[in-house]
């Protein structure tokens, strides 16, 4: 996980720059890939795989000209200074070391260091960091680095389906819908600053909760005696107490959108973004689920059924 404390290391050049020329290169990156390859009498080399929001770049740490630091764990954040060149008509790396940073990791780089390798959707990772770019309040910008930086959050939230059976409930099917919602919102007219931050950020990780509620082919055991609402705060809870020391409303404000109406008993949304985000989920996850619906019938038909509900749409006037 990214820590927030200084000294802080930036983090140099993305992969996407690195592939594109080759000479020297240093920077930080997650680690996808660390194999121990023997070669019988001969000294063994490593096969090694970085990744970021940008790309991934193979490289290869020969013999003695190879220094490894420590034992980085898949997809840890690592430290890497090494060689670009051409093979095989692709740009690969001779690495030189590779280990733990020695410096603590500017938190601002979270969202850059993203595994696009791991999102079945990569095209959605442009996406994703144009709404946390358009996020203006320090603290608010804090708070979804903190997220996106634990890699046990930031992996499932990547991977994982939107729903069990009913929307985008397909591989990246939650990033997918996060972002939807998060678009929908701010397609809002007249939203003053605050609120379109709230919305970005509330909209982002309004379903979070499913990450401990779904896995690959469906529903996870919690999933069956725990809704997903109901885990959002926790695994939101550092990131929120570090928003609630810096800036209390906003906090409050978060876990107000994010738990208001959810339940009979639950408080009445109070806020504009509390309502905008309700109203962006059910576009979206019913845009999704009507467009599944017609998704292999023919042009001419325009009354189905899907999963218990009806679906209509116009046909187009005739000519």
């Amino acid at each position: 996980t990214i820590q927030p404390q200084q000294p802080a290391l930036s983090m140099c050049r993305p992969i996407a720059n690195i592939i594109g020329t080759t000479g020297p290169f240093s920077g930080i990156f997650r680690l996808a890939e660390l194999t121990r390859v023997p070669r019988g009498t001969r000294p063994p080399y490593h096969v090694i795989q970085l990744v970021d929001s940008s790309g991934t770049l193979d490289g290869y740490g020969w013999d003695e000209s190879f220094r490894l630091n420590g034992q980085p764990a898949h997809l840890d954040i690592v430290e890497v200074s090494g060689v670009a060149r051409v093979l095989g008509g692709r740009v690969v790396a001779d690495i030189h070391a590779l280990g733990a940073p020695a410096a603590v990791v500017d938190l601002r780089q979270a969202p850059f260091l993203l595994p696009v390798n791991i999102c079945p959707m990569p095209a959605l990772i442009p996406r994703l960091l144009a709404a946390i770019g358009q996020i203006q309040n320090p603290h608010l910008r804090r708070f979804v680095n903190r997220m996106l930086g634990d890699k046990e959050i930031a992996g499932p939230f990547m991977r994982l389906r939107g729903s069990a059976h009913h929307h985008h409930a397909f591989p990246a099917g939650l990033l997918l819908h996060s972002i939807e919602v998060v678009e929908i919102a701010l397609s809002m007219p007249n939203l003053d600053m605050q609120t379109r931050d709230i919305c970005i950020v509330g909209g982002l990780f309004h379903d979070v909760g499913k990450i401990r509620t779904l896995n690959i082919g469906g529903s996870s055991l919690l999933g069956c005696l725990v809704s997903h609402e109901h885990l959002t705060l926790s695994i939101c809870k550092k990131a929120l107490e570090e928003l609630e020391a810096a800036w209390p409303d906003g906090a409050y404000t978060l876990m107000h959108v994010w738990t208001a109406k959810m339940t009979p008993y639950a408080y009445e949304r109070k806020t504009p973004a509390a309502h905008i985000i309700a109203a962006a989920d059910r576009i979206s996850s019913e845009g999704a689920k009507h467009a599944a619906a017609f998704d292999k019938l023919p042009a001419w038909q325009r009354l189905t059924k899907f999963e218990d509900d009806w679906y209509w749409r116009p046909l187009p006037p005739a000519k």
